[in-house]
């Protein structure tokens, strides 16, 4: 069987030289190849740093993870289940003083001071946050998701006399 042979321009990138030549329309076909091979090229890199960029974009975003707002039973469960963690009670110290959680550390959402002493615990750890009652416990949350915490648990519609009846220590 004899080699089909192709002509020279079919082998060679140079769209430019085919359409000075003025070769066959067969050549022209190829310059249309060429470009259309190029410009699709050109958009697909295009997707490409959009998408890339919009990843890392998203990526920034990951390390500050939302507030998970618990139930009582989901809040105790997931205390449980959580090897290190801190256990921060919002309460005044006048209500801290009354009854407590004795694994737990009160700091007052509603000092002047309370980022100060929030800052000083460790962001890595899981942060369980509860009150008495829930309102204080989803404003300090935030504040905790803000200064940067990575998982933040908020005790909702439930507050220490629950946990306490629940036997949290």
């Amino acid at each position: 069987m004899a080699k089909k042979k192709f002509p020279r321009h079919y082998l060679t990138l140079k769209p430019f030289s085919i359409l000075r030549r003025g070769k066959s329309k067969n050549s022209c076909n190829a310059t249309k190849k060429i470009f259309s091979f190029v410009k699709n090229t050109l958009i697909m890199f295009i997707k490409f740093v959009i998408i890339s960029l919009f990843m890392l974009a998203s990526s920034t975003f990951l390390h500050a993870q939302s507030v998970q707002t618990l139930s009582l039973d989901a809040f105790v469960g997931q205390y449980n289940k959580s090897a290190k963690k801190t256990l921060l009670d919002v309460r005044t110290p006048e209500e801290w003083a009354k009854g407590k959680i004795p694994s737990s550390k009160c700091i007052n959402i509603k000092e002047a001071n309370f980022m100060a002493e929030v800052n000083k615990l460790d962001k890595n750890l899981p942060i369980f946050v509860y009150c008495a009652a829930g309102v204080r416990s989803a404003s300090a949350s935030k504040k905790l998701q803000d200064a940067g915490f990575k998982t933040i648990f908020n005790l909702s519609a439930a507050g220490y006399a629950d946990l306490a009846a629940k036997g949290l220590r």
